[in-house]
């Protein structure tokens, strides 16, 4: 639960602040050693059947649901129905491309919430929640590729 109250915790500039620094973090986690194969590691599946370019892919449609239902409370209206998660791409640049898209939308959406709008109907809540669930695809893509490559340089 300490997990829980950490996000609590953020105030909507740390919600946007976190969303924005994703990419960067991500490509360092992926990037760092440039010994690896990347794409062939990213690509292969863990004994749990988890593959780095699905995890990235996956949380993609999560993070965008959270904005989206942040963005629909401080407005008092309700989200649409969720997308689904889009088919893996064959390459975690691909992912990356997919993940990247995501995060533009979800920040645009939340930027437009006027400060007034954060306290309504769990909007900070669902804001925190995207938070979560994109600093959680960081440490499911590390804890994927240390199990695929447990000597590997990190960031």
């Amino acid at each position: 639960m300490g997990d829980t109250d950490q996000y609590r915790k953020l105030k909507p500039a740390d919600v946007i602040s976190t969303l924005k620094s994703l990419p960067r973090r991500l490509r360092d986690e992926l990037f760092t050693d440039t010994n690896l194969d990347i794409e062939a590691l990213a690509g292969a599946k863990t004994r749990r059947g988890a593959s780095a370019i699905e995890a990235i892919t996956t949380s993609a449609p999560q993070i965008e649901r959270h904005a989206q239902l942040a963005y629909r409370a401080s407005l008092d209206t309700t989200a649409p129905p969720p997308k689904p998660s889009p088919a893996p791409p064959a390459t975690v640049r691909g992912a990356l491309e997919v993940f990247d898209e995501a995060l533009r939308r979800s920040i645009d959406e939340l930027v437009t919430i006027p400060a007034s709008g954060w306290a309504r109907n769990d909007a900070l809540a669902h804001g925190q929640d995207a938070a979560r669930a994109g600093v959680a695809v960081l440490h499911t893509v590390a804890a994927i590729l240390d199990e695929l490559a447990p000597h590997r340089l990190k960031a």
